[in-house]
C-alpha cells in the first residue's frame, strides 16, 4: 500500500465488521527501527508500545450494532513504513492479514535551459525529491540522458536532458513526468523555458552590439 507523506490513513483488518469482534492486534515491523505493538480489545486494556500518534480506534457501523477496529495514522512519515501484521479475533473465528505500507513523495518539477559549447540548447528537466523516483520522458525527442541522485532524506532526484539545435522551436517540446502518487502525467513549466529562450536571444543581441560598434569604429577610423 502506497500512501503519500503527511496524508492520514486508516488501516482495517479485513473487509468485514462483526458485532461479536473481541479484539484486534497490530504487530508493526518497520523497515527501519524497532518493532512495536498496538491492540484494542473489548475485554482487556488497550496496548501501545509504539508511543507515537498511531492508535487503534473503533467505529460503529451504519446499523449502530456492528463495530470495527482500525489503525489510524494521522500523518504518514517515513518511519511508519513497514509491515503491519493484524489479527482480528471474534466469536467463532479469526482473521490475519499483512499490509506493506510504503510512504511516497511526489516530485517537484524544475526546468531550465543551458547553452552547450557548440551553441546548441540543452533542455534540462528535474523530478526532484521524490520517493520512489519519478519517471521522465520527452516528446518529440527520444535521445535523452539521465542521472539519479539519492538525497540525504532518502528521496531521489532524477535529472534528464536533451540537446537540440539552437534554432529549434520549443513550442512542441514536452518534458513529461510520471509518478505513482499521481494518476495523470505532469508536465514541465514550459512557459519558463520559452522565457529563458528569449533571454538567451537577448543575451546574444547584447553581446553582438559591442562587436558591431567595434566594426563601425574600425571602418570610420580607416
Amino acid at each position: 500500500m502506497d500512501v503519500e507523506v503527511c496524508k492520514s490513513i486508516n488501516l482495517t483488518c479485513g473487509n468485514f465488521t462483526n458485532k461479536d469482534i473481541l479484539h484486534v492486534i497490530w504487530e508493526i515491523e518497520p523497515y527501519v527501527g524497532k518493532s512495536c505493538r498496538l491492540a484494542k480489545s473489548k475485554i482487556h486494556p488497550p496496548e501501545d508500545s509504539c508511543k507515537d500518534r498511531r492508535q487503534v480506534k473503533s467505529k460503529i457501523g451504519r446499523n449502530n450494532t456492528e463495530e470495527q477496529f482500525y489503525l489510524h495514522i494521522p500523518e504518514v512519515e517515513y518511519r511508519h513504513e513497514g509491515i503491519y501484521k493484524c489479527e482480528a479475533v471474534y466469536n467463532g473465528g479469526a482473521w490475519k492479514e499483512h499490509i506493506y505500507l510504503n510512504a511516497t513523495v511526489p516530485p517537484d518539477i524544475f526546468t531550465s535551459i543551458k547553452r552547450t559549447s557548440d551553441a546548441k540548447l540543452m533542455l534540462v528537466c528535474q523530478a526532484a525529491n521524490a520517493k520512489p523516483a519519478g519517471n521522465i520522458f520527452w516528446s518529440p525527442w527520444k535521445n535523452s540522458s539521465q542521472k539519479h541522485t539519492t538525497n540525504s532524506n532518502g528521496t531521489i532526484t532524477v535529472e534528464s536532458w536533451v540537446i537540440i539545435p539552437a534554432n529549434e522551436t520549443l513550442e512542441n517540446v514536452f518534458c513529461n513526468v510520471q509518478h505513482k502518487a499521481w494518476s495523470t502525467i505532469h508536465y514541465g513549466h514550459f512557459e519558463n523555458l520559452h522565457g529563458e529562450e528569449n533571454g538567451l536571444q537577448e543575451i546574444r543581441l547584447w553581446m553582438a552590439i559591442p562587436v558591431i560598434l567595434c566594426i563601425v569604429f574600425l571602418v570610420y577610423t580607416h
